[in-house]
Parts: C-alpha cells; sequence; structure tokens
C-alpha cells in the first residue's frame, strides 16, 4: 500500500466508523479486506477499534451508545 509522506492542508487522512453492529462490522471489513483491528478501552462501558493495514493504524470504529440510539438498526452488515 503507498503511503503518503505529506498531507496538505483539507487532505483526506482519517475514517472513522460509528455503529450500532460494532461487532459485525468489524467482522465485515476484516473478511472483505484482510484489515486487523486491535480493541482499545475507553471508560468503563465503551471500546474504541483501530482499524490496521501491515500493522499500521488506518481507521477507527466505535459502537454508538447511549438512549438516543436505542431502536437505531446497524445497516449494512450481516450480523
Amino acid at each position: 500500500m503507498a503511503e503518503a509522506g505529506y498531507y496538505p492542508p483539507g487532505f483526506f487522512c482519517w475514517n472513522e466508523l460509528g455503529t450500532r453492529g460494532a461487532e459485525a462490522a468489524k467482522r465485515f471489513y476484516s473478511q472483505l479486506f484482510s484489515w486487523e483491528t486491535q480493541d482499545l478501552p475507553m471508560g468503563p462501558e465503551a471500546t474504541y477499534t483501530l482499524i490496521k493495514i501491515d500493522g499500521k493504524d488506518i481507521a477507527g470504529l466505535y459502537e454508538m451508545t447511549g438512549a438516543h440510539f436505542e431502536g437505531v438498526p446497524p445497516i449494512g452488515f450481516p450480523t
């Protein structure tokens, strides 16, 4: 994978996915792209997942939680 040595201002350089189906999303993308994941605890009930290619961080993923997300279905990922 080619790496940019310089990112000019405004250049897109980080992807992040907030979802109601974080575990399904991790399985889906890991199988589809052979991405690696690393879960990092973020407080007593939250986890932030780093997505990696060849050991390098390329994106993040987290579960959307809280009352305002209750009833929102996880869309697009097989369970």
